[in-house]
């Protein structure tokens, strides 16, 4: 940090300051970086900013969503539309990651009225889906290109967190009927779904499928 203050300090003496490039580029060094991170510092930075660029509202609200103050996250979010900036579909992603932790459907209602992009309608379910709103992520994959098999696992680690494992392991058909290929993650959800549910037919099926993708771990 200490050279980062020297940098910040030459910056200011050279009134590169003013610039609003090397500006983001310092604020996001200060956000990204696990070994540079530095919130309350890079605040300090941004409150000096009287016109900030979208990408350093995306920088700030991408550095408080990776960290345990989550909440600060979706206030810079507020604060930037309230000013009259429009989010991009980088943002939004880092938005929903902190209403998933916080659990707050309500805010992540709100945002969902902005999205129109793929990935990020799929980062959407996964919040529906952390916030135990089942059908509301339901709702919003029906708009997802079936082919997207992301969109798929949300769906199946969604069902599994919230307890409704017939339902997961019944998603492994529509996957196979829409053509998606499925990795480990999905079938280990698949495998807690049979276990909770006692089925072992379709337990012993998803071991191996498992084993085929070289992800047995009994091997």
């Amino acid at each position: 940090m200490l050279e980062l203050d020297q940098l910040h300090s030459l910056m200011i003496k050279s009134f590169v300051i003013k610039n609003i490039i090397p500006l983001s580029r310092l604020i996001d060094f200060c956000t990204t970086s696990p070994e540079t991170i530095n919130l309350t510092y890079t605040t300090s930075i941004f409150e000096t900013i009287d016109s900030p660029s979208v990408y350093i509202w995306n920088s700030m609200i991408r550095g408080y969503s990776n960290s345990q103050n989550q909440y600060k996250a979706l206030t810079f979010y507020q604060e930037m539309v309230g000013k009259g900036y429009s989010p991009d579909y980088f943002m939004f992603p880092y938005v929903f990651k902190a209403c998933s932790v916080l659990r707050d459907v309500k805010f992540g209602s709100c945002v969902h009225g902005f999205i129109v992009n793929m990935y990020v309608s799929t980062c959407l379910v996964h919040m529906y889906m952390c916030c135990g709103e089942v059908e509301c992520g339901l709702r919003v994959l029906e708009d997802v290109p079936k082919w997207n098999g992301v969109a798929w696992g949300s769906l199946v680690s969604g069902l599994v967190s919230n307890n409704r494992f017939r339902e997961a392991i019944e998603v492994f058909s529509e996957m196979e009927r829409h053509g998606v290929k499925v990795d480990e993650m999905v079938m280990v959800d698949l495998l807690v779904s049979c276990g909770r549910c006692k089925d072992i037919e379709r337990g012993e099926w998803f071991h191996g499928i498992l084993k085929e993708l070289n992800c047995d771990p009994f091997l």
